[in-house]
This record gives C-alpha cells, structure tokens and sequence, in this order.
C-alpha cells in the first residue's frame, strides 16, 4: 500500500500547496480523504476561470458564489475571476463582490476576456465602496460614476486598469482612493473616450500608463510623492506638473511623438531622478535650460530615433554625477535617414561625468548598420571618459569578419582612462 506522504505535511504547507491549483482543482481534492474534505475551503487565495467550464451553460457563477460561500479562511487574500461575456452578467458580478467583500478580500481582480472596445463589462456600483481591499485590477470593464462620492476605497494601495474604456469616471475613481501609491492604466485605440486625464493623487508613489491612441493626449498630473514614473505613448500634446516631484528615483520614457512643449515640461520633471531610460525623438524636443540633473547615476538611452545623439549630449553636459551610461539599438536596416538627420557635435561645455564619474559604457546591438555620425559618439565616450573602468559592446547581425573589423577599429581608439577593459560579446 502506498503510503500518504502529502496528508503528513503541516497543513500550512498543505494550504500554500492548494492554493496554487485553480480553485476548481483544489476543490476535487476534498474526495481524498476525511482530512482533505474541508482543507480547500481555508485556502487563502480563489482563482476561477469561466473557460474551465465550457459545456456547462449557467454553471459557472453558481460554482463560484457555492466557492464563495463555502470558504472559511479568516481573510481572502485574493479573489481573481476571468469571465467572457457569455458566462455571466452584471448581477452575477455584483454578487461575486459582495460575497467577497463580506470575506474581507484584500485583493480583487476581474478579467473580462474582450471583444474589442465596443465590448466592456459593466461593473455595479458596490464595487468601489469597500474600506477594506488593497488592491485592484480591471481588464476590459467599464467604469460608470457621476462623481467621486459613489467611491470609497480608502485602503487601496494599488490600482491596474487594462483596457478599459476612459471617460470622466476614471477621474471620479481616483478621487474615491485617497492612500492609492501604485497606479497602472493603459488604452488602446478606440478605448479612450477623453483625450485629457488629469491625475491628482498625492499620496501616489508609482505611475504607469500605456496610451496606443494615435489622437494627442494631455496630462496634468499632482503627484508630489512620486518616486517611480513609466509612460509609453504614441502622441502627447501637453505633459504638465502641478507639483514637482522631487523624490522622484527612476523614470522609463517611450515616446512617438511629444510636442516640444510637453518635451521641456517632462523634461524638467526629471531633474531628481536617478536613474532615466529614455526613447524620445530628439529632432521634436525642446531641450529645457538651467535644468541639472544632479541625482543621475543611470542613464539609458534608445538609439532608435534620428539625431538621437543631440538627447544624449543634452544628458551628458547636464548630468554631472552620471556613473552609468547604456545606449541600445533595437533597429539597424533603416538608417539610411539617420545620415540627412544632422551632424554631432562637440558638447560646447565638456561634460563634468566624463572627467570625474562615468565609469561603465555599454551599448546594446553595435553594428556596421550604425552611420558615421554614431560610430563617432562611441570614439567620443572612450576618448574623454578619464574614470571609465568597462566599456562594452553587443555586436550583432554581422559576419565573423564585419565584427572583427569593427573589434579592431575600436581597439585602436585611443582611452582616456589607462585602467578601461574593452569588452565584446
């Protein structure tokens, strides 16, 4: 007889075990044995999907408010339901919540599988009235609330929306969470029905939005407390500070197309960061002056744009403490248009980093697709660059020979700094 090494484990153990299975595989294991009967029932975290149960029409919101019911655990942790539109509908939704609610949920998220963005699920209003949940995230919901007194989510920390469809309840929502540090939305085209979002949340630490519409798009954002901010966009006409963000660690900027006022205005906001990962098209910036970037330590830079090299001699002369610098190529068969895009120039000031900090150059995807232009800015940076201890270079989408050739030419140049190990991979 085989023995039971499993019902022997601290039932602890047994819990963090199940709670890794969907929940409608842990709830099978009650046939086990007496001591599995009620095991599952105390697991803290509930995941159901409506794509386990295809062929059972009508099933699946029974199953998971039975779950619901039946569940035991002092606190759920996490409440995480996927669903198509077929599976379920509003009431079923609203019933979900307040099971769960009622279970002391910390963490609630609704993935709605989309049609498109004429397809959102509409979410009842008892879902933002609970002083309990920490975090929640919504994929392909749609927000409906006249104002900010339908919301009272005053222990939200985190807050992900995904696809949603973005009108004035998205403002509303954020006024309702007001201890909210972690904030992530995104939108695709046709999802967005405003083309301005103004964001105030002062107690937000993390900001992160993905906007694909090809319209412009303006922000105004009171985050004085931000310390982490990500933006990937296609168009941004306005980008305006109410507060400046002076405790602000790391920003990562990808940008299409910014007008060259919203450029100086994004620009200025990062002067306290310390560490910066930029792709932005230098030739529409308008480069902000008396601006210092005096905490940057890291910087990395997209080389994906023409004239890129005027953003990094911009960053170079401003950022007198740089100790890190990484460029990255992602693109080499078109770069033909780099050649008309303007020569490099010299810094008119010699960049202080160079002479006292920078001591690590790296750049991803050098090739013999790179213009003259930017093979000058590599022999630039390891003839000033006095405190530079490694530089190294990707080399790729070349021959054994094409690589060699570019090995020796920049073996030849020669180092500022005596102590510098050039590196190839």
């Amino acid at each position: 007889m085989n023995e039971d090494r499993i019902s022997k484990l601290p039932e602890v153990l047994i819990l963090q075990i199940l709670s890794l299975l969907p929940t409608k595989s842990a709830v099978v294991t009650s046939v086990l044995s007496k001591e599995w009967k009620f095991l599952w029932k105390m697991i803290p975290r509930l995941e159901f999907d409506s794509c386990d149960h295809k062929g059972e029409l009508g099933t699946f919101s029974n199953n998971v408010c039975k779950s619901l019911l039946s569940h035991k655990a002092p606190v759920l942790e996490s409440l995480h339901i996927s669903f198509t539109f077929d599976s379920c509908d509003a009431s079923d939704i609203g019933m979900w919540i307040g099971i769960a609610y009622a279970q002391h949920v910390r963490k609630l998220v609704l993935d709605v599988e989309s049609k498109g963005p004429g397809r959102v699920f509409p979410l009842p209003r008892s879902l933002y009235n609970c002083e309990i949940l920490e975090t929640l995230r919504l994929t392909s919901c749609l927000l409906f609330l006249k104002d900010s007194s339908q919301v009272c989510l005053k222990s939200l920390k985190t807050l992900h929306l995904l696809s949603m469809i973005y009108d004035g309840s998205f403002l509303h929502l954020l006024s309702g969470c007001p201890n909210l540090e972690n904030l992530l939305f995104n939108t695709s085209p046709g999802y967005a029905r405003v083309a301005f979002f103004p964001i105030s949340v002062p107690s937000l630490l993390r900001l992160s939005f993905r906007i694909q519409s090809c319209n412009g798009c303006s922000y105004v954002i009171n985050t004085p407390s931000l310390k982490y901010m990500e933006i990937e966009a296609k168009h941004i006409l306005e980008f305006r500070l109410i507060e400046s963000v002076t405790n602000l660690v790391e920003a990562n900027l990808y940008i299409e197309y910014i007008s060259p006022m919203a450029s100086e205005n994004l620009l200025r906001s990062l002067t306290s960061a310390k560490r910066l990962s930029l792709e932005l098209a230098p030739l529409e910036i308008k480069f902000p002056t008396g601006i210092i970037f005096n905490q940057l330590v890291h910087l990395e830079l997209y080389t994906t744009r023409e004239a890129w090299w005027n953003l990094l001699f911009f960053m170079l002369s401003d950022s007198p403490n740089l100790r890190v610098l990484k460029l990255i190529n992602l693109e080499n068969y078109w770069r033909d248009g780099f050649k008309s895009s303007g020569k490099w120039n010299h810094p008119e000031n010699f960049p202080k980093c160079l002479l006292f900090h920078l001591e690590t150059f790296t750049w991803e995807g050098y090739s013999k697709w790179l213009v003259q232009e930017e093979k000058k800015v590599a022999r630039y940076i390891l003839i000033n660059a006095y405190r530079l201890k490694r530089a190294t270079f990707s080399l790729t989408d070349m021959s054994s020979e094409e690589s060699g050739e570019l090995i020796q030419n920049l073996k030849k140049v020669r180092k500022a700094s005596k102590s510098c190990k050039l590196m190839f991979k």
